[in-house]
């Protein structure tokens, strides 16, 4: 599903993938695209404390919280890391904020982040690409809930920070690692779905 808040659901086994090569203590987590809460119940069930929130005023959360509001500062200056799946249209801009915010964020993108794009101050990504920690390609899978085939393009996670953990600059997560963390056909399994958020 989305629509004009570009609302794409991530599949658990990504989040699942991400978790296994960071093997992160237990810390607090901010999810500020949490839509229905996908990413959050991966990273409770993983151990984390999750500050979760939304700019959709329509959800049951931290609902109608805009992540480049100065309320969005004081929640989310509380944690110790960033781990979401923003708009893609937008993605430098929240990479930026998320950075302003603290130093350990993973963002799921497209593989097409990495492209130079220099037409508006907003989009240029440069300097935040050289200061990346490491990405982490996956199979394209499709982000929609219940629909088969995939999307265009391969989604990374984009790591920056995070710099006591040991892990690789590139990595990549194959299909049958991906269909492991799944542990049936259905990516969107609902084996956590009641985990509070």
């Amino acid at each position: 599903m989305s629509n004009y808040l570009e609302q794409y659901y991530t599949p658990p086994p990504l989040t699942r993938a991400l978790l296994e090569r960071l093997n992160l203590e237990p810390m607090t987590i901010a999810e500020p695209c949490a839509g229905e809460g996908w990413i959050a119940r991966e990273l409770i069930r993983d151990g984390h404390t999750i500050i979760a929130g939304d700019v959709d005023p329509e959800l049951d959360l931290r609902s109608g919280l805009d992540f480049f509001s100065k309320r969005a500062t004081g929640v989310y200056g509380r944690t110790d890391a960033i781990i979401t799946n923003p708009p893609w249209s937008d993605s430098a801009r929240f990479v930026r904020r998320a950075l302003e915010i603290t130093p350990n964020v993973a963002m799921l993108l497209r593989l097409t982040f990495l492209e130079p794009c220099d037409s508006e101050p907003a989009s240029r990504r440069v300097d935040l690409l050289q200061r990346l920690r490491s990405h982490i390609v996956t199979p394209r899978t499709s982000f929609y809930k219940g629909k088969a085939g995939t999307d265009s393009v391969p989604p990374m996670w984009f790591v920056w920070g995070f710099d006591w953990l040991d892990i690789p600059a590139f990595d990549v997560v194959t299909t049958p690692e991906l269909a492991r963390h799944a542990g049936q056909q259905n990516l969107f399994s609902t084996e956590t779905e009641g985990a509070e958020i």
